[in-house]
């Protein structure tokens, strides 16, 4: 499943024998974000379809048959709303079904898609992707009531994907022209932006638009706040539906992209398997100028109070069985280390020290 030329073969094969008006592809497995999708776990060395094979794959796909563009890419799997799986695809699809978190398996009710194209042969994308949006939550909150909470799903409209991209290159490019200036903003902006799946131990992915709405609220650089507002705008486009659970939907602006928690989590593959040129740039800048002896965490940077955030609870349901976890960032400069203690506050007021 993780070999590219498989669904190259498969998508010529249908497209060939079973020509329609309108085609759909649907990937279901694990998902990787900017790693990819379709893990083959029977594969000794675990091969997936990474996003320059995917793209290869739709673009010869699109050649052979003669059409220019699918007409949906339905991502049944983990954090595939993602920038560079956008980035990488978008030329080859009108829209997409993908969420920036987790999926829980069965993901999106085929049947509910089949029988919906049955009833109503000539929906709009939009619509269709609205209703199993919808019953892709319903059936989570009956099934995993503890776990919904963090789950959610959207459509994107991959044809307004171009502007975003150009919004969030400008973005980078101003960043670019002066790293030393913007690097403590952008640390502080990731460290206090949502970051997908910390409570299964991944701090890679944040929330694109979260990171963003934090830059503006912090910079005092005028040309850097229209920058990242435009990004802002461009995602809102974007961004046709979209529906998640009630904690998740606080922090999530649907779309997630790169930025590990700090430089020895950096993957070296994503810059060569990233579409996202600008921001592969500016990661390295940005990582470099923490590592660098005259970087913006410095000796000449004054020391601050800590801050402390609570990133993530989970499950929002406990047990004996299911233990609660929590996540925090600690945000400051110049820390070597913490000890932190965790205490219960009771309805009285008073505390119940835990750890």
């Amino acid at each position: 499943m993780g070999d590219e030329v498989n669904l190259l073969n498969f998508l010529v094969w249908c497209m060939t024998l079973y020509p329609a008006q309108h085609y759909a592809t649907s990937l279901n497995n694990h998902g990787g974000a900017w790693a990819g999708t379709v893990w083959d776990d029977s594969s000794a060395v675990h091969n997936n379809l990474t996003l320059p094979e995917m793209a290869s794959v739709f673009s010869r796909a699109l050649q052979e048959v003669g059409r220019s563009r699918f007409d949906l890419l339905i991502n049944d799997s983990c954090l595939m709303s993602s920038m560079e799986n956008f980035a990488g695809l978008e030329p080859y699809f009108n829209y997409a079904f993908s969420s920036p978190e987790i999926m829980n398996n069965p993901g999106f009710n085929m049947t509910t898609l089949v029988e919906t194209l049955n009833q109503q042969p000539n929906i709009e994308v939009p619509q269709l992707g609205r209703i199993l949006a919808d019953r892709y939550m319903q059936d989570m909150n009956i099934s995993m009531p503890g776990t919904a909470t963090y789950m959610g799903v959207g459509i994107t409209d991959l044809r307004e994907f171009p502007r975003l991209l150009d919004s969030l290159s400008a973005f980078t490019a101003l960043i670019g022209e002066k790293p030393e200036t913007y690097t403590q903003l952008l640390g502080r902006a990731r460290a206090n932006t949502y970051t997908y799946s910390t409570w299964a131990g991944s701090y890679d992915s944040i929330d694109l638009g979260g990171f963003m709405g934090r830059v503006v609220s912090a910079a005092t650089d005028s040309e850097l706040r229209l920058a990242a507002q435009n990004v802002l705008d461009s995602l809102d486009v974007a961004l046709v539906y979209s529906t998640a659970g009630d904690l998740l939907a606080q922090e999530t602006s649907f779309y997630n992209i790169f930025f590990p928690q700090g430089s020895e989590n950096f993957n070296p593959r994503y810059l060569q398997q990233s579409p996202l040129a600008g921001w592969r740039d500016m990661l390295r800048v940005y990582f470099n100028s923490l590592d660098s002896e005259d970087g913006a965490f410095g000796a000449d940077v004054l020391n601050t109070v800590p801050q402390v955030n609570i990133a993530n609870i989970f499950p929002a349901l406990t047990s004996v069985q299911a233990p609660v976890t929590i996540s925090m960032e600690v945000v400051g400069n110049n820390i070597s280390h913490g000890d932190f203690t965790v205490a219960q506050i009771q309805q009285d007021g008073s505390l119940i020290r835990l750890t």
